[in-house]
């Protein structure tokens, strides 16, 4: 899963993935705000599991070029 956003929905998400939805697993991120992009997601979302050592790009080819696995969705 791509996640697009890293902001109160983006949270929201990143906290249900981790409280029941382990098949799901956060292989990149983006946020174009200057101050989360480059951060990790675990920075970002402190209850993240999947996905906390992802670094959030600042656009979605980056995010792309930076995914641990090819993703199968993108979430906006």
């Amino acid at each position: 899963l791509v996640l697009f956003g890293t902001g109160a929905l983006g949270a929201l998400v990143t906290r249900c993935i981790a409280a029941g939805h382990p098949r799901l697993d956060i292989v990149a991120a983006v946020d174009r705000d200057p101050a989360k992009a480059g951060r990790r997601l675990g920075e970002l979302v402190p209850e993240a599991r999947q996905g906390a050592d992802v670094v959030v790009a600042p656009d979605l080819a980056a995010a792309l070029r930076m995914a641990k696995a090819a993703p199968d969705l993108l979430l906006h």
